[in-house]
């Protein structure tokens, strides 16, 4: 949609789990990157008029965390864990960091 909220315009389905809409975005140069929910929130991207939707791997439970010189910048199979350890309890985030390039190619993992 515009900045004054008019031409509001739907570029991609989502589900409902546990009756909550889950869908990260992240917008950069045209595009938005996002974790897929219907797909095991595998990473994406597509333009912002909704074209070219493109898969960028096959990671579950995937978190952009930013974009930087043609790189982004993952978190992926996290489990939130309490502090004593209870994964009801959402507290920690347990998972190992990743970058790919922004066409999907040269994932190298970075941290845990």
């Amino acid at each position: 949609m515009r900045a004054d909220g008019t031409g509001k315009t739907k570029l991609l389905e989502t589900e409902e789990i546990n009756d909550q809409t889950r869908f990260r975005l992240t917008f950069d140069d045209g595009w938005i990157y996002f974790a897929n929910v219907a797909d095991s929130y595998t990473l994406y991207k597509m333009r912002t008029d909704g074209s070219e939707k493109t898969k960028l791997n096959d990671d579950e439970f995937s978190v952009v965390q930013t974009i930087s010189d043609g790189w982004v910048y993952y978190q992926s199979n996290s489990t939130l864990l309490g502090l004593d350890g209870d994964a009801n309890e959402q507290c920690e985030v347990q998972g190992k960091t990743y970058m790919i390039r922004i066409d999907g190619s040269g994932k190298r993992e970075i941290a845990f």
